[in-house]
């Protein structure tokens, strides 16, 4: 399981809108992504090479959590993708996790996945901190 934290220095609220709003999402992602920010919404994001991954909300609690079930077409499996708000000081605490990597049963492909991803997402929290701190 991929498991991250990125501090936002925005409140809670903000920062909720520039995770789901399609004017910010498609400003902050590193590729052409749409959400329909909903409870069985769906989620699409293409990159330059025409790569896509797709997904649909499985849980969405405004403000605080949003869950979706995940798919990148190399994976060849769905995977399980969360974002978990907690307000922290002035600013926003974003919990971060992806999991469904069992799926993978050789572990030297699943590691090797897992740590390629991990670095991903780790990219797109950043760059949503940095638009969030920029767009205050």
């Amino acid at each position: 399981m991929i498991e991250l934290e990125q501090y936002i220095s925005i409140p809670p609220a903000d920062a909720w809108e520039y995770l789901t709003q399609p004017n910010h999402i498609e400003k902050w992602w590193d590729a052409h992504a749409t959400l329909q920010p909903w409870k069985k919404g769906a989620f699409t994001c293409t990159w330059d090479d025409g790569t896509e991954a797709r997904g649909f909300i499985t849980a969405f609690d405004a403000g605080k959590r949003l869950q979706m079930d995940y798919k990148e077409p190399a994976l060849q499996q769905e995977t399980r993708v969360e974002f978990l708000f907690s307000p922290e000081d002035a600013g926003t605490r974003l919990y971060f996790q992806h999991s469904g990597w069992n799926a993978l049963t050789d572990e030297k492909l699943r590691n090797a996945v897992v740590d390629e991803k991990t670095k991903a997402w780790e990219n797109v929290l950043k760059r949503f901190a940095r638009y969030c701190a920029e767009h205050i």
